[in-house]
């Protein structure tokens, strides 16, 4: 993406600003506000690329919404650290109202990247171009249908202002995203290595295909009926079919999200399909140096902020020979070998590169416990306490100013998910048991994360192997709300959850300004 920084053109509302946390507000800060009219096709469409950056790599909105909510991910106050007013734990513990921020600004940022992305259309945009905006409107209405349920909607926006955008829900809205982008992706170009970083056929054909396997939740979100959505299970697998010959599983499982993961198509990253760019040399990016900054400790390299870590019951879902558990992962810089951190799961002590052991703020051995709770008193382990997740191999060779630009590519959408969602597809097609063309993929899966065939597969059986491969991607409430897993208790939230938190609520702040929007149930 050349010279980008240069035409780093977009338009963001005030009422976005103002719900955003501070270091969203100092990344939006650095983007050149003027008025849309003055823009072309090709600068709001870099413009509606760019808007992706705050709510997929920061760690409180899409992350917030898709994992903390769930049992991957826990945010415990930590004494004084991460309270924050108890909005982590309200996201756990299923306690969230219309005026949580995070839900808040996750829902005013997806609508203005769809803002950004119809701008594109009224702009005498080629058909090249109006397929690009097409896939990223879709990309957020999609993510906009599954959190809330309701999608806001103009056709162009330059329709009058005093009318109101029309509200898409449910199965309705789901099909309305099918039938906007799947006649422009004839005018994407053909997916290959070097261009992941924007809309290509595959990565249109990956957000179809999520689409069509959550279809019977969009009807059902409590209860979704597959038996009754049999075509859309078949366009799962036909849209596989149309991807698989040109990309596969990669055997190097960390490689898919170190700092040269893409490099221009000469990454390691062999199966990634549509990421977001982040480059120092080119000054854009987001703030993908979260994934590690909120989970290692501030004495690890690179020191971070100590915070996020995983259930006890999720760490052991995973074999002790399953590579995506644990690795000295070195990549393309050493990053075992000058950091000691291993990528993977983090429990027990703690080392340095030198192999001494790493003291936490009390200058004692610092430990990785198992967690109990979601708030940790004067008796706990404040620092140790909580298996800590670390997905994305640190950026070690990087450096800006600011520190927060990152090289590692954010992955949205890869090749392991699109298989796993065709062997469910298949599965559920043949009631429930893996067919054995698809049982030989789950295999091939499994082989190269260190694991051995499974003579059959279960619908649980492909349940966990997303569990394990997709952890702390943004999938895992989308997952199990599909497999009915959601409400069910766990080792810390002890009752079953109320139906309503299948959904987010629409923020108090959006429907004091579109009576055409209700508020979901519950609520």
């Amino acid at each position: 993406m050349n010279n980008v920084k240069n035409n780093f053109l977009t338009f963001l509302s005030t009422v976005l600003i103002l719900s955003c946390t501070k270091l969203e507000q100092t990344q939006i800060s650095n983007l050149n506000f003027i008025n849309n009219n003055e823009l072309n096709a090709s600068s709001l469409l870099i413009g509606a690329y760019q808007s992706m950056y705050v709510p997929f790599e920061s760690e409180s909105q899409i992350f917030a919404l898709s994992e903390v909510s769930t049992d991957e991910c826990l945010v415990p106050t930590r004494g004084g650290d991460w309270n924050d007013n108890g909005i982590w734990n309200e996201l756990f513990l299923h306690q969230w109202t219309p005026e949580h921020l995070y839900i808040t600004s996750t829902f005013n940022s997806l609508l203005n990247t769809q803002y950004l992305a119809t701008s594109v259309l009224a702009k005498n945009a080629t058909p090249n171009q109006i397929a690009e905006a097409k896939f990223i409107r879709a990309l957020s209405m999609f993510l906009t249908l599954d959190l809330f349920n309701q999608v806001p909607f103009r056709a162009s926006v330059v329709d009058d202002y005093k009318t109101l955008p029309i509200i898409l829900k449910g199965d309705s809205a789901c099909n309305f995203i099918i039938n906007d982008l799947t006649p422009v992706i004839p005018y994407l170009p053909d997916y290959n290595k070097s261009n992941i970083i924007f809309a290509n056929k595959h990565a249109a054909r990956t957000l179809l295909m999520k689409l069509y396997l959550n279809k019977a939740v969009y009807q059902n979100r409590a209860h979704p009926n597959f038996s009754i959505n049999s075509n859309a299970l078949d366009s799962v697998i036909a849209l596989f079919h149309s991807i698989e010959n040109d990309i596969s599983i990669s055997k190097d499982y960390f490689g898919n999200f170190e700092r040269n993961n893409w490099n221009n198509g000469n990454g390691v990253g062999e199966e990634l399909i549509f990421c977001l760019n982040n480059s120092v040399t080119e000054n854009i990016g987001g703030n993908v140096g979260s994934r590690w900054l909120i989970t290692l400790h501030y004495n690890q390299t690179p020191s971070s902020w100590n915070g996020f870590c995983t259930l006890n019951e999720f760490y052991d879902l995973f074999d002790i020979n399953d590579l995506r558990r644990y690795q000295k992962y070195q990549g393309s810089d050493s990053i075992y070998k000058n950091t000691g951190v291993n990528a993977g799961f983090l429990i027990d002590t703690q080392f340095d590169k030198n192999g001494k052991i790493i003291l936490d703020r009390l200058a004692q051995p610092l430990v990785f416990t198992r967690i109990f709770s979601t708030i940790l008193t004067s008796t706990d382990n404040f620092d140790g306490a909580g298996i800590r997740v670390y997905k994305y191999p640190a950026d070690i060779v990087s450096n800006t100013p600011t520190g927060d630009i990152k090289e590692n590519e954010y992955v949205i959408f890869r090749f392991s998910d699109v298989a796993l969602m065709a062997i469910e597809a298949a599965a559920r097609k043949n009631g429930g048991n893996t067919p054995s063309n698809e049982l030989n993929i789950l295999n091939e899966l499994r082989i190269k994360r260190g694991l051995k065939a499974l003579p059959s597969a279960n619908l649980t059986d492909i349940y966990n192997e997303r569990s394990r491969e997709l952890y702390w991607e943004c999938w895992r409430r989308n997952d199990m709300i599909r497999f009915e897993k959601f409400l069910q208790p766990n080792s810390i939230r002890l009752n079953k959850s109320d139906e309503k938190y299948l959904l987010y609520p629409i923020p108090s702040s959006q429907l004091s300004v579109n009576s055409n929007l209700l508020q979901n149930f519950g609520y």
